[in-house]
Formats: C-alpha cells, sequence, structure tokens
C-alpha cells in the first residue's frame, strides 16, 4: 500500500506540473511537454491544446454576426453624376468677420445667380452666387482679370480652386 501512495503523490506532482506548463506555454508547446511528461495523460492534453486553438482562430458567434450587419447595413456606393465645371480662378483672400473671399478670375465670366464651386485641401462646396462686388460696387458681371468680392457660406482659404459649375 506504500508504494501506491509514492505513485499516486508522483502523479499529483505531474498533473500540478502539466497545468503549470499549460497555462504558461502556446498550444503547439503544451502538446510537446505533455507528450514527453506523461504518457498517460498525452490524449487530454491534445485534446485541451485543440480546444485553445480552435477558440485562438474562430471568432465569436457575436463578432460574426455584428460583422454581418455591419456588411447589411453599408449602402452601396451610387454613380457618381458627371457634373460639368470650368476653373474660373482662385482664392486670393478670406475676410472671416464678414465671410467674404476675393476671387481672382483668371479665364471665365462670372455672373450673379451662377453656381460655383469652391475646392482645396480642406474646403469642398458649393454654392450660389447672391452677392458681388467690385471696388466696394456691387456687380452683375464679372469678366476674366479682375478681383471681385463674394459673400460664402463657409469658410475658405488662399489658393482654393474657384469653379463653375453649369
Amino acid at each position: 500500500m506504500a508504494k501506491r501512495r509514492v505513485k499516486r503523490a508522483s502523479q499529483r506532482r505531474v498533473s500540478a506540473r502539466l497545468r503549470k506548463t499549460v497555462r504558461r506555454a502556446s498550444p503547439k508547446r503544451k502538446v510537446a511537454r505533455a507528450v514527453r511528461r506523461s504518457a498517460p495523460k498525452r490524449k487530454a492534453v491534445r485534446q485541451r491544446a485543440s480546444r485553445i486553438r480552435l477558440k485562438q482562430k474562430a471568432p465569436s458567434r457575436r463578432m460574426m454576426s455584428a460583422a454581418k450587419r455591419i456588411e447589411r447595413q453599408a449602402p452601396l456606393p451610387k454613380p457618381a453624376l458627371k457634373i460639368s465645371e470650368q476653373e474660373i480662378g482662385f482664392i486670393s483672400q478670406y475676410f472671416t468677420t464678414i465671410n467674404v473671399g476675393i476671387i481672382e478670375l483668371t479665364k471665365g465670366n462670372l455672373s450673379r445667380g451662377d453656381k460655383i464651386r469652391i475646392k482645396g485641401e480642406t474646403t469642398d462646396f458649393t454654392q450660389v452666387i447672391d452677392s458681388m462686388q467690385y471696388e466696394h460696387q456691387p456687380i452683375e458681371n464679372a469678366e476674366a482679370g479682375k478681383s471681385i468680392g463674394i459673400k460664402v457660406s463657409d469658410r475658405v482659404r488662399e489658393h482654393d480652386k474657384v469653379y463653375k459649375v453649369e
């Protein structure tokens, strides 16, 4: 009987060692160490390691369902409409207190009621020209070479390009 108790105690030590290695090592190392240390426990350790590998590889059901929901919710991109734009100038100055931008007209004409697009590195918006001035006097039309001031709906920066939208 004394021998059996000794064997059981040694088996307990081996199983405790196995548990420690299972906590510390990666799944491949767990299997290798378990095989080296005790032959009867090989199958159980391999099964445990395979369960751990499965947990690491496969995403949870909750994650999968969330990903599917996101895929369903994402709208398909609409084809862009072809809009003809002609570059007519650039912004040379901007006055923040009165929201007025100075446009240097390089080519083309501009008049009240025209739709323009102002595009820059951080700016991109479209608006209709409501008020336009040259030398502090309101005007209806402006030709290339003039420097005009217009009331803008959003902030513009120097060197933003101005396009006439048709």
